[in-house]
């Protein structure tokens, strides 16, 4: 194992046997890029205590890189989708689903937390029948209609991140 990298433990605030077969992860401490590939590596090293950028603080600067990193991944899936490959599509789904959630929770300014996946009892700010929807997801990862409502998800939620900072700019003016 390289220098910097640690094994840690997946905290039960994210352990979802739909994100993680294992009940540990490596991560590469010293990397400090927002996107490596893993789902939720700051709330992995939040909820084990280890000192991190906390990008759910400051959301109007960490979503713009949700967003990018979404759109690329999408080009992915619906290629994948095009070609007929529902193994490779699982797991990018499955990456994109993590996406929107690190987009979700972190517009509520919030760590994420899986514990009660597909119920998100304590965001204030989400997409109407969320909680459906994402069970839909999850359930069926590799059908094209799964991937739409991630695609629908991730929109109505840019939206309403957007609705909350103009109202917030607008408040802060008057």
């Amino acid at each position: 194992m390289a220098e910097n990298m640690k094994k840690l433990p997946i905290p039960l605030e994210l352990y979802h046997p739909f994100f993680f077969s294992e009940k540990e992860m490596s991560l590469d401490l010293a990397d400090k890029s927002l996107w490596t590939g893993d789902n939720f590596r700051y709330e992995i090293l939040f909820y084990n205590g280890i000192v991190a950028n906390k990008p759910w603080t400051n959301p109007v600067e960490f979503l713009p890189q949700i967003l990018d990193e979404w759109n690329r991944l999408k080009i992915g899936i619906e290629e994948l989708h095009h070609q007929r490959k529902k193994n490779g599509v699982i797991e990018k789904m499955k990456n994109g689903t993590g996406l929107f959630l690190q987009y979700l929770f972190w517009s509520n300014e919030k760590p994420v937390c899986l514990k009660e996946l597909p119920a998100f009892p304590d965001l204030s700010m989400k997409p109407v029948n969320l909680e459906e929807r994402a069970a839909f997801i999850i359930a069926r990862p590799g059908i094209h209609h799964a991937y739409v409502q991630l695609c629908e998800l991730m929109i109505e939620q840019e939206k309403l991140f957007a609705k909350k900072i103009t109202i917030k700019k607008a408040s802060s003016r008057s």
